[in-house]
């Protein structure tokens, strides 16, 4: 009877786990998905292949994310890079919504968003309206923009007349890094084929 509860008991905390949800890690409890940490991994890729080119001479090919050059191996700096900038990302959407600047800063909020945004331009178009950009946006390409937006809307709220274009930008970029600095980060374990991405 005891086994029969304590099984009952494990396998009701694993389907209650965050990474059963998808949840890969959290930022000040605000959660990130593995689908929106694939889509951070997919974007820093380049950036990941042309360090290693840079600095260890590495040709990319087979093999390439596990290879081990003194240490370092591609995945891994792959997957601090994506971390790194989804934890900025949220931090500055956190201090968007304390702004009052917006109101949700999940991903699944994003991407309704963005399936919003596509929908009113398609419309537009069709309806012989003159839209500015692209018919529709890429992922990618909303989400530079979005962030973009957001990023000059804190920086509008944090300024004062007498801060000139240069102090605005210090302050804004102190209280950045201020907030990582300080961003409490809960780490879920994934299976390597959970994040087969590569």
């Amino acid at each position: 009877m005891r086994l029969i509860l304590y099984t009952l008991l494990v396998l009701l905390c694993f389907s209650c786990s965050p990474v059963s949800k998808g949840v890969v890690f959290t930022v000040d409890g605000e959660p990130v998905s593995l689908s929106q940490f694939e889509q951070q991994m997919e974007k820093e890729k380049l950036m990941v292949i042309r360090d290693f080119e840079i600095k260890y001479k590495a040709t990319f090919g087979p093999g390439f994310w596990t290879m081990n050059f003194g240490g370092d191996i591609p995945v891994n700096a792959l997957r601090r890079r994506a971390k790194d900038a989804i934890v900025v990302s949220v931090v500055k959407k956190m201090i968007a919504r304390e702004m009052g600047l917006i109101e949700h800063i999940g991903y699944e909020d994003f991407l309704k968003e963005l399936d919003s945004v596509n929908k009113v331009r398609i419309k537009a178009v069709k309806e012989g309206n003159v839209i500015y950009g692209p018919v529709t946006y890429t992922l990618e390409m909303y989400s530079d923009y979005y962030m973009s937006t957001l990023e000059n809307a804190i920086r509008a709220k944090i300024s004062t007349p007498e801060n000139t274009p240069d102090e605005i930008l210090l302050k804004y970029n102190r209280l950045i890094q201020e907030r990582v600095k300080k961003a409490e980060i809960d780490t879920y374990q994934i299976d390597e084929e959970d994040a087969a991405v590569l």
